[in-house]
């Protein structure tokens, strides 16, 4: 992988179950964001992360999803 594969969706639990391929255990560096609040984060384990941001109050009014994958982050 030598370009930047970036996925995007919406933030909730449907979207988070149906994450799948080589990057849920890779790592990866996303957003989460609404029309007004932007979260950024990285992690290794996609799965697990947004589920817990899901679960956190203040993270729950975000709407949408992007994950942005590349062989560099590893």
């Amino acid at each position: 992988m030598s370009k930047i594969d970036i996925k995007s969706m919406s933030f909730d639990k449907t979207s988070i179950d149906s994450i799948n391929g080589y990057y849920t255990d890779y790592p990866v560096v996303y957003f989460l964001n609404n029309d007004t609040t932007v979260y950024i984060g990285e992690t290794v384990a996609v799965r697990n992360r947004m589920r817990d941001h899901l679960n956190n109050r203040e993270r729950k009014s975000l709407k949408k999803m992007s994950l942005i994958i590349h062989e560099k982050f590893n």
